[in-house]
């Protein structure tokens, strides 16, 4: 194709797009494999926390009764909204400060 040490601009213009097109085309199959890899471990995750979890009630540990309500309300819609569950979903055995 190129017997010259130089190309003209019709040239340019094809091998920078066929170039852009690699990049690009690897870029959206890696967030193909992204999104499909979560979705593959985000369902074997709810199989196994199904087994894990009881009767589906939110429950907070006696151990933390000195634990501020509000703060309890937001960790508790925090981790609903993070796992898309309903708060009844799930149970909290023990909340614990890190310093």
């Amino acid at each position: 194709m190129w017997t010259q040490s130089t190309m003209d601009f019709s040239q340019s213009l094809l091998v920078s797009g066929l170039g852009l097109m690699v990049v690009f085309s690897a870029l959206i199959v890696m967030a193909l494999a992204i999104i499909v890899g979560a979705k593959v471990f985000s369902a074997f995750n709810k199989k196994s926390d199904k087994n894990d979890q009881a009767s589906g009630v939110s429950d907070i540990a006696a151990e933390n009764s000195t634990a501020d309500e509000e703060a309890c309300a937001v960790l508790l819609a925090v981790i609903s909204e993070e796992m898309h569950e309903p708060i009844d979903s799930f149970r909290i055995k023990e909340i614990k400060e890190v310093v």
